[in-house]
């Protein structure tokens, strides 16, 4: 599915499905592909257009994308129930969260012994102790890397 939205998103125009296991926020809804009538803005560029931001998700398996509205609350892990459910070892069950705030995201490392990692510009892996504020970003929860997209 193609959209006017720059952001990468998967190959397939499919989106992956997940639920929200942190209580009390709303869920992160990954947009499912699906026709649109002639001329109407699909469910993807609505959300985005009312303040939503990207989230990428990329492994060996392929490419993840979800579409948070602002309060949305993303569960990075290896859990089943994980909104952004990531196959690897070094990855908890509850591994961080990802919140929709403001202009950006606000990540929050849930495991201190094995925190989530951001990239700088220049490529370093920089682990996030707690948590921190950002506009845009990359990260790394074990293998699979997060590409964090703002609100347009």
């Amino acid at each position: 599915m193609e959209t006017d939205d720059p952001r990468p998103s998967d190959a397939s125009g499919a989106s992956d499905s997940g639920t929200d296991a942190t209580a009390g926020s709303p869920a992160a809804a990954p947009i499912p592909a699906g026709a649109t009538p002639e001329g109407a803005a699909t469910p993807e560029a609505a959300a985005i257009a009312a303040g939503a931001g990207t989230v990428v998700a990329i492994d060996p398996a392929g490419r993840r994308t979800f579409v948070a509205a602002p309060g949305s609350r993303l569960l990075v892990g290896g859990d089943p129930a994980a909104t952004i459910r990531v196959v690897d070892p070094v990855v908890g069950p509850r591994f961080a969260v990802i919140e929709r705030q403001g202009p950006g995201w606000l990540v929050t490392s849930l495991d201190p012994a094995n925190p989530i990692w951001i990239l700088d510009d220049t490529g370093r892996a920089h682990p996030v102790m707690e948590q921190l504020g950002l506009r845009s970003a990359t990260l790394l929860a074990g293998s699979t890397q997060l590409l964090l997209f703002p609100p347009n």
